[in-house]
């Protein structure tokens, strides 16, 4: 069964799959009013991947990352969560949730780095190459791709997609 443990007041929270868990300062012993009603909502899927949205504007920390916050009416993004991670709902750790998840993936969702390692320094320029393709997000790739297919017109449109009258 997955779970969601308070540190704080030792309450379990059970986690059950498609019924998202909104954490809010009902939660909390205090009821800090930096915490809000509904701070938090960790969502379970069926197959045991785990995902974790801030809602509104207030900051909350997954391990030690700030997840992104909601802006003007357009949702923040969800963030995939893995066992045994901490979600605190105020910088500082305040507040403290931990996850465990009890079923595990047979193949985790592969993580990214965001920014790829630095190139060790003695490598010659074929090394450099492979190094780099090795090394190289999908995003490069992608932007590369698009770059080749576009050098293959010989031509960029300075044509607008708008439709409306001319001002000719």
């Amino acid at each position: 069964m997955s779970t969601v443990f308070n540190a704080t007041s030792h309450a379990t929270y059970s986690l059950l799959p498609n019924e998202p868990l909104i954490i809010g300062r009902r939660h909390i012993e205090n009821n800090d009013k930096r915490v809000s009603r509904d701070h938090v909502k960790i969502t379970l899927l069926e197959d045991g991947r785990c995902f974790v949205q801030a809602l509104g504007q207030n900051r909350v920390l997954l391990d030690n990352a700030l997840l992104p916050e909601s802006q003007k009416g357009v949702p923040a993004s969800e963030i995939e969560a893995f066992d045994q991670q901490w979600i605190h709902l105020l910088p500082g750790q305040l507040y403290p949730f931990q996850l465990t998840l009890a079923q595990k993936l047979i193949q985790e969702t592969p993580r990214k780095p965001l920014h790829p390692p630095p190139p060790p320094s003695s490598l010659d320029s074929d090394d450099m190459d492979a190094w780099q393709s090795e090394h190289s997000t999908d995003d490069e790739a992608q932007l590369e791709e698009a770059k080749s297919s576009t050098e293959d017109l010989g031509y960029v449109s300075t044509e607008s997609s708008l439709i409306g009258e001319s001002d000719q």
